[in-house]
């Protein structure tokens, strides 16, 4: 099976997710063609970079979101936004 990448002549970038010691941590891989000077694919380039904390962080924000939105349902009370500058909400 040729990667995606090859197929496709394309750079193909994804998620992937592994178990470690410390628990699970999140990868953005990115996979690209490498080309010979008349353009003919060879093999392929693989970038990983960790994005667990980001991934961790994104999750706290949804949490806290939810659960401010689940106070102010509770409560009767809404938020919103007013820019003085523009008198534009």
């Amino acid at each position: 099976m040729r990667p995606a990448a090859i197929s496709t002549g394309s750079p193909v970038t994804m998620e992937e997710s592994g178990e470690l010691p410390d628990g699970p941590h999140t990868f953005l891989e990115t996979i690209f063609p490498l080309r010979n000077e008349r353009g003919d694919a060879f093999g392929v380039c693989w970038i990983g970079t960790e994005i667990t904390e980001i991934k961790r962080t994104e999750e706290a924000l949804r949490q806290t979101a939810a659960e401010l939105k689940q106070a102010q349902h509770v409560a009767h009370i809404g938020s919103w936004h007013w820019d003085i500058k523009t008198d534009t909400g």
